[in-house]
């Protein structure tokens, strides 16, 4: 998300940016660290289903980030 492409960004203060940045580029690398998993290695939680799976750690660190960019 470069203030290049998104016109809208060039009025967010300068820190702000850094941070969308931020949580853009981390959004693209757990893009690529899941991207060949099945459904099932998604899905599998440890502890025998009392642990988090990757899927659900992804969506809470997305929820938490429109939670942040929207703010």
């Amino acid at each position: 998300m470069s203030s290049n492409t998104n016109p809208a960004l060039q009025e967010v203060p300068t820190d702000l940016q850094a941070v969308l940045r931020d949580l853009e580029r981390a959004d693209d690398e757990a893009r690529q660290l899941v991207n060949s998993l099945s459904d099932q290695q998604l899905n599998w939680q440890p502890g025998g289903g009392t642990g988090w799976s990757v899927a659900q750690c992804l969506d809470h660190m997305t929820q938490v980030n429109c939670l942040y960019a929207t703010a």
